[in-house]
């Protein structure tokens, strides 16, 4: 090609939004998935299937802003599916600095995962968790009893199978001890609900280096890590165990995979639901800490 053929070449681009273009395909193909890893990208048949998830999970009063974290929640999905089908007492932690929307992201994973859950389900306090083990113990010992007398034809209903609670990060501390510890024997007292009912516990946490070494390796079964606002970890119960202490710094290894997301719309009648009933609890938790 001569010089004036390529000049009438790179003339005929006039009219053609290059630089626009550019821009476009650098924000889809490099900015858009800097964190995922081919392997990692949901196929189109599962990505539909959280699809329909959501839309039977999230209704009018629950509205989201921005990235969904289809890759999250299609994990969550699988880990909630284990859990309450292979008589596993597992929590699963979601790590955060105060401040970087682990309340938010907590809230969407419960929602996901359980289309009936309510802030009803949301416990600060070890009073609040005490009253909730009570209940449902109550809930198990009736349903062992109408089984034993083999009422209802032997099959009392359970009515928390699939359910999730969330533990506020009030509550994290609650695995940092030992068994014969108070926290260790109601955190052991928690792990058997879980494994009766198949209840799915979401654990808040602002201090991973806190919880014992034997709960981290034997009950988180996934991690989501939040390292900053709008971007989740994901580490699965292999990669956990990698985790480490080194001169009191935490290491994290590297993650299974990161993913953009975004937040509850502040129009959102269940996060002023919840806003209302952390701001009581903080209240009421101020007021007798003066006292």
């Amino acid at each position: 090609m001569t010089i004036k053929q390529q000049i009438e070449f790179i003339n005929g681009f006039n009219n053609f939004p290059i630089k626009q273009q550019t821009e476009e395909l650098l924000q889809k193909y490099a900015w858009d998935l800097r964190f995922q890893e081919e392997h990692v990208l949901l196929p189109l048949e599962e990505f539909e299937k959280v699809q329909k998830q959501i839309q039977k999970s999230w209704g009018p009063e629950f509205s989201w802003e921005k990235d969904i974290p289809f890759i999250s929640f299609s994990n969550l999905m699988g880990l909630r599916d284990y859990i309450i089908k292979s008589d596993d007492d597992s929590v699963i932690g979601i790590v955060a600095p105060p401040g970087t929307g682990k309340s938010t992201f907590s809230l969407a994973c419960a929602k996901i995962m359980d289309p009936n859950f309510s802030n009803d389900r949301v416990i600060f306090n070890m009073e609040q968790l005490q009253l909730f083990l009570r209940k449902v113990t109550k809930v198990y010992n009736q349903i062992k009893e109408a089984n034993k007398k083999e009422l209802h034809g032997g099959k009392f209903s359970n009515p928390y199978h699939g359910s999730t609670v969330i533990l506020d990060e009030g509550l994290y501390m609650l695995f940092s001890g030992d068994a014969g510890t108070r926290l260790g024997k109601t955190a052991t007292k928690l792990f058997s609900i879980i494994r009766a009912l198949g209840i799915i516990f979401l654990v808040n946490i602002t201090n991973w280096s806190r919880i014992s070494k034997g709960v981290k390796e034997d009950r988180f079964k996934a991690v989501f890590r939040i390292p900053n606002k709008g971007i989740v970890q994901f580490f699965s119960q292999a990669r956990i165990n990698r985790i480490k202490l080194e001169k009191n710094r935490l290491v994290w290894p590297t993650p299974n995979f990161y993913e953009k997301i975004g937040f509850i719309s502040k129009d959102c009648q269940f996060w002023k639901d919840y806003d209302n009933k952390k701001s009581e609890f903080l209240f009421l938790a101020t007021h007798e800490a003066t006292e």
